[in-house]
């Protein structure tokens, strides 16, 4: 069976794959499982092809979100920075970014200029690791999901002049029409277990 997960689940991600491990070990012990991580909007316009039989996204709760998801887990946005950070003098926030195709960092940037928030891009990583090591050191601050704050990293207190953000959802893409029936079943077993945890 193969399991797709964006990229910003964190620890979600994490529990995707030792769950996936524990489950079919115990319960299908001749079931392959190939995990993978990517980013949401991949996940979803590869949705209705042959990649994969769990897709599992993260989409932002905004009024405006309308795409057909079955949810499995939400959690909160926050600005955060390294635990010792000091804002800038200057009030122009110094940002650490994923790449510009990652909706959540597009989210963050149009928040922050609907607020008239100034801004500078300091630092580019090219994954959440990246993001969380840099944030840590202390290079800048960032907008993530709730399980991406590690240690050194706390998030920044609504009282300093931030936008307001909604929580993240993750759910599971629709299944393709024509999905065996095995694959499902194997599917919602996955996702019962993973929901317990």
């Amino acid at each position: 069976m193969r399991v797709i997960a964006d990229h910003h689940q964190g620890s979600f991600s994490l529990l995707v794959e030792q769950g996936a491990g524990e489950f079919h070990h115990r319960a299908y012990p001749r079931l392959r499982l190939h995990v993978s991580i990517r980013k949401s909007a991949e996940i979803e316009q590869r949705a209705g092809a042959d990649e994969f039989d769990l897709g599992i996204a993260m989409r932002v709760l905004d009024p405006i979100s309308s795409a057909q998801h079955h949810p499995l887990n939400r959690e909160t946005l926050h600005w955060v920075a390294a635990a010792d950070y000091r804002l800038p003098a200057s009030g122009v926030l110094p940002l650490v970014v994923l790449p510009a195709d990652c909706a959540l960092q597009r989210y963050a940037l149009k928040r922050l200029e609907q607020n008239h928030v100034p801004f500078t891009l300091a630092h580019s990583a090219s994954g959440i690791a990246g993001l969380q090591m840099a944030v840590a050191a202390g290079l800048g601050m960032a907008c993530v999901n709730a399980s991406v704050i590690t240690a050194g990293i706390e998030p920044l207190k609504a009282s300093q002049g931030l936008p307001t953000l909604p929580e993240v959802e993750f759910s599971r893409v629709a299944p393709r029409a024509d999905e065996r029936a095995l694959i499902a079943q194997v599917r919602d077993v996955l996702i019962g277990e993973l929901g317990h945890r």
